[in-house]
């Protein structure tokens, strides 16, 4: 986290700080450190985690306009299921 802060430049530190905070369930922090980082795109499961953080932060729309696109790229699992259901409800 230290270095994301001293670097909101670095795509590697902010992706890996944001990927920590999300695994801590510190869900404004990872969607903050994943935004800077801007997922890459060979990186689907980044985005989902920043779909996830977005949506458990209270912004259920910007989550679904992150997880449309990465969502044919994830492995199904029960987990990611859960998630498309939560965010892309009508």
């Amino acid at each position: 986290v230290p270095v994301a802060e001293a670097h909101p430049e670095s795509a590697a530190a902010n992706a890996l700080a944001g990927e920590i905070a999300y695994r801590a369930s510190r869900w404004s922090d990872a969607a903050r450190f994943l935004r800077r980082s801007g997922p890459p795109a060979d990186q689907p499961l980044l985005g989902f985690y920043l779909a996830v953080a977005l949506f458990e932060s209270g912004d259920r729309a910007g989550a679904a306009t992150v997880l449309r696109p990465v969502l044919p790229r994830l492995q199904r699992t029960p987990y990611v299921e859960a998630y498309e259901a939560k965010i892309l409800k009508p």
